[in-house]
């Protein structure tokens, strides 16, 4: 795999370039010395523990802390029965204040179950990866969706007879983002086939965050469920349409659920997906007039990941799904699916109390809960999304270790030690007594090389564009400078010039720091300007790449599979203004360079 040219550029493409008489300067010429140094971050909250073992049913953790008007809380503990689940506020977390008064009381419903994305979901209570019967911490496999997203579970059933060539089935759901949806009906005229998703489901959200709408047969394939030995398609006895009584037929002999080859699902259904009337989605089955079957009632799940329903080239799992696929019986797989959902819903009570100023929060794990909650975290901040952004993969700062084994302890040292820090990336300088060097505020970037410095860290191509205009420039660095590490150039600054420099905020799609279009001034008066200037400089945004959250982006340069990755913004050079909570991460000094 192709690695970020942020990460890989070599010392040798880092030459200073100009003619620069260290020795004999003049009064109107100063040597000038430029420090960049990445600073750490430390997080403008506080945060501590909640709890120290496990709530099991009927037991309650809590936590005490102080904090004024403007104060958010988030929290994270895990769902202990789960492989990657925790209950959380939104990534934003709870303002603490409402109309200028504590928030008090029951904050249940401002809590949710969230999947980390970091860990493949088994069945909840049961999975041999999950943390009460996990060999080590950190086990199981990888989830194939990264993101977090809501634990949003809704299970139905559909039809209430077979729907016959010609006609129609429907039902409407709700689902948030992250979520997929499976399904299974019967193929009737078969021993055991049925129409269903893929196993984790169909993915109801487009990488985009848009909803999935329009047709999605050729995500629906037809299914042998390996309990029922073939017959003739729509001639055998043992058929449901010709059967003497339900769950007849020999077994078997392959008992493996695989799907079947020699009938495309395409031939006798169709499937959509649009907006539903009443709820979000609404998804169709129209059983197409020259269809050789019908197809019967059915049962439907919504899920943030796993295989409820089955998991293919393994035996079917006598949940329900052999019911359906025999026999066109719904009901024994739609209650075990209602049974699943059910275990999601109503484990814990979460609420507030406040007393001079000292709040108290306290989560309960009810009494009929199906699983413990493990010891978790709060934080206090002023904004931003301190834990997870919804919809985006997890940090890497301890929230995994949280969601999947009840370890808080390396999130809570992420979070005290400097959250979301950044490198900056090797750099351009340059002299000019010109002003808007290389780009202007609020216009489209020139496309002389400032997009591959702010999205890859490549300083060449602008280095290169300016000296071909003849400006006096240079570069800077031969590797990412990380937290405490610095940049050091020298430049003769005349009467009149003007300092631009841009070095990427390494953890961004597309920022980087540097002056204002009319660069920094080095001169005022009679002497040079020494000391620091950190307040001159911005973090801006290059307008070149859409932005994802920072330290997280899978188009950013420490994770992108190659240099100029991830979607176009088509925007203009700004300063950044992205909703996005940033660290201040640089400073910068200047200082005279003495004989």
């Amino acid at each position: 795999m192709k690695r970020a040219v942020f990460w890989t550029i070599a010392a040798a493409s880092f030459a200073v370039v100009g003619c620069i008489d260290i020795n004999h300067p003049t009064d109107s010429e100063k040597m000038l010395r430029v420090t960049i140094t990445t600073v750490p971050h430390s997080f403008s909250g506080n945060a501590g523990a909640i709890g120290t073992s496990p709530a099991l049913p009927g037991s309650s953790n809590s936590a005490t802390f102080s904090a004024t008007q403007g104060t958010r809380l988030s929290f994270a503990a895990m769902f202990g029965q789960s492989n990657d689940w925790f209950y959380a506020a939104a990534p934003e977390g709870i303002d603490l204040y409402e109309n200028g008064q504590p928030l008090t009381g029951d904050i249940t419903e401002k809590v949710g179950l969230w999947d980390a994305g970091t860990e493949a979901d088994q069945e909840t209570g049961k999975g041999s990866d999950q943390a009460p019967r996990q060999s080590s911490p950190n086990t199981g496999a990888a989830d194939p969706d990264r993101r977090v997203r809501k634990v949003m579970l809704s299970s139905g059933t559909f039809g209430t007879g077979p729907t016959l060539p010609g006609s129609s089935v429907s039902f409407e759901f709700d689902a948030s983002v992250g979520s997929k949806l499976a399904f299974a009906m019967m193929y009737g005229q078969s021993n055991d086939w049925f129409y269903g998703t893929a196993p984790a489901g169909i993915d109801l959200y487009k990488d985009d965050g848009g909803m999935l709408e329009g047709d999605v047969t050729g995500m629906v394939g037809l299914y042998d469920a390996g309990t029922e030995a073939d017959e003739p398609i729509g001639s055998g006895p043992n058929q449901a349409p010709r059967q003497s009584a339900p769950d007849t037929g020999p077994a078997d002999s392959n008992t493996m659920i695989r799907m079947v080859t020699d009938t495309a699902a395409g031939d006798n259904i169709r499937v959509s997906l649009a907006a539903g009337s009443e709820k979000a989605f609404r998804l169709a089955i129209d059983v197409l007039p020259g269809s050789k079957t019908p197809v019967s009632p059915g049962a439907w799940i919504v899920t943030s990941g796993g295989e409820p329903i089955f998991t293919e080239d393994m035996p079917d799992r006598g949940y329900g799904l052999e019911r359906i696929a025999e026999d066109g019986n719904n009901g024994p797989l739609s209650e075990k699916l209602a049974e699943y959902v059910a275990q999601t819903k109503d484990n814990i009570a979460v609420s507030l109390a406040h007393d001079n100023g000292v709040f108290t929060l306290t989560i309960t794990t009810k009494d009929n809960s199906v699983t413990p909650i493990a010891p978790g975290l709060w934080i206090l901040d002023e904004g931003g999304t301190p834990i997870f952004e919804e919809g985006m993969p997890d940090r890497g700062k301890g929230l995994e270790h949280l969601a999947e084994d009840g370890d808080a302890s390396s999130l809570m040292a992420a979070l005290e030690t400097g959250a979301m820090s950044t490198p900056l990336s090797p750099g351009v300088w340059a002299l000019s007594k010109k002003v808007m060097v290389y780009f202007t505020e609020n216009e489209k970037d020139y496309g002389k090389g400032l997009e591959h410095l702010a999205e890859d860290g490549n300083p060449a191509p602008l280095h290169d564009s300016l000296m071909s205009e003849g400006i006096e420039t240079g570069t800077f660095g031969s590797a990412p400078a990380k937290i405490g590490d610095s940049f050091t150039f020298t430049v003769s600054a005349h009467r009149g010039d003007r300092l631009y420099f841009a070095t990427m905020f390494g953890q961004s799609n597309d920022l980087f720091y540097s002056p204002g279009e009319d660069g920094l001034a080095l001169w005022e008066g009679d002497e040079p300007v020494t000391g620091d200037v950190t307040s001159r400089i911005r973090l801006w945004d290059a307008g070149t790449e859409v932005n994802e959250i920072p330290g997280a982006g899978m188009y950013q340069a420490p994770r992108q599979s190659a240099p100029n990755t991830g979607p176009d913004e088509m925007g203009v050079v700004h300063i950044v203004n992205d909703g996005f909570v940033y660290p201040q991460a640089i400073k910068v000094t200047i200082d005279e360079v003495m004989n």
